[in-house]
């Protein structure tokens, strides 16, 4: 498994922080702009010259209602792919609707195209919506420990593993240091590993350790350090 820690565009003292960390890779957090075909060439071009491996781009600031969130992922899709990105993370419009398959045949489409991998965010995804995933490249990052999402224990976990088209694995502490929530990362990485996941692994919000800026870098560290501990721990 690699192990990615989530930076923002445009800090580059936090990619500076992932070489210090020693993280496998990035995945940079991108506000997805206006025009909706935003360039992401500098994304790319960022973190190869802090020497670290792109793991993706997490797209925000995209729109709640269906068609506008096509279109601004269609055309992040198209900026991807002249940037040599391969794979976007994002969640789905709040409003959901009961026609995902049809709905997301444009997005599949481009992302077959292009050959850009999406991963959708599972904590903002209905079980129907779940199992209809993953179409082509649009497939899914497994969210763990966020209230009301599913899928917290080992088995649930592993169930999705073998359901097939998870690319990523986000932890989410809820305001504490991993290891400390609801959540047993150790057992569930353990399950995975054992189900044959070998993909991206990262932790979610970091939870905010004394005095810290907005992005909470102490809070980041510690969770990095601790997947990594447990990661090691399955070797």
């Amino acid at each position: 498994m690699k192990l990615a820690l989530t930076v923002r565009y445009g800090y580059d003292e936090e990619l500076i922080f992932a070489q210090q960390l020693g993280a496998d890779a990035v995945i940079v957090r991108f506000a997805l702009g206006d025009p909706r075909d935003t360039d992401l060439a500098p994304v790319a071009h960022r973190v190869r010259v802090a020497g670290l491996q792109l793991a993706g781009v997490e797209l925000s600031g995209m729109a709640d209602q269906f068609q506008p969130w096509s279109d601004g992922l269609t055309g992040a899709l198209l900026a991807a792919q002249n940037a040599g990105i391969d794979t976007l993370l994002c969640a789905s419009p709040t409003q959901h609707a009961s026609t995902l398959g049809q709905d997301l045949e444009a997005v599949v489409a481009t992302a077959t195209m292009t050959g850009v991998r999406v991963c959708l965010d599972s904590s903002r995804l209905l079980p129907e919506e779940l199992a209809w995933l993953p179409a082509g490249d649009v497939q899914v990052e497994l969210v763990l420990g966020v209230p009301g999402a599913g899928a917290d224990g080992p088995a649930q976990a592993v169930a999705r593993v073998h359901s097939g088209g998870i690319r990523a694995v986000r932890f989410e502490g809820g305001g504490l240091p991993l290891g400390m929530g609801k959540i047993d990362v150790p057992a569930t990485l353990r399950a995975i590993a054992g189900a044959g996941y070998d993909g991206i692994i990262r932790a979610g919000a970091p939870p905010l350790l004394g005095e810290d800026d907005d992005w909470n870098p102490k809070g980041a560290a510690n969770d990095l350090g601790y997947l990594r501990a447990v990661l090691q721990g399955l070797r």
